[in-house]
């Protein structure tokens, strides 16, 4: 399984860059690609089911994924800048600019949450 050989993180590991799955490997070649990782800003700790939004800037086409166990996502989008939000209940969501762009994946580097201040 391609998780296997993947390191896991806990407190004070930083967690290796992930690659694409096998299914997206020749994915951009025809559309766009973003991936990444969403972790606990403190612990490093992945988070399942964080939901990542990503407008496309010139026609604000909006494609969204939640993360998986492990806190990674994949999403196949067309060509082009995304503004990407990353949100989870619990936790401050984080904002930022993604370029998928021909045989360039584009990989999500600011997926780190941090828990929300209590109510």
């Amino acid at each position: 399984s391609p998780n296997s050989a993947r390191e896991k993180s806990g407190p004070g590991k930083r967690p290796r860059p992930t690659k694409p799955t096998e299914e997206f490997q020749d994915i951009t070649k025809i559309q766009g690609y973003m991936a990444g990782s969403v972790l606990e800003l403190d612990t490093y700790r992945p988070l399942k089911g964080a939901l990542v939004v990503a407008r496309h800037a010139a026609t604000r086409e909006q494609y969204q994924v939640a993360t998986r166990d492990d806190g990674h996502f994949e999403l196949p989008v067309p060509f082009g800048e995304y503004r990407v939000t990353i949100s989870l209940k619990g936790y401050i969501s984080v904002t930022g600019v993604c370029h998928a762009r021909k045989e360039e994946a584009c990989f999500v580097e600011f997926g780190r949450l941090q828990k929300a201040p209590p109510d």
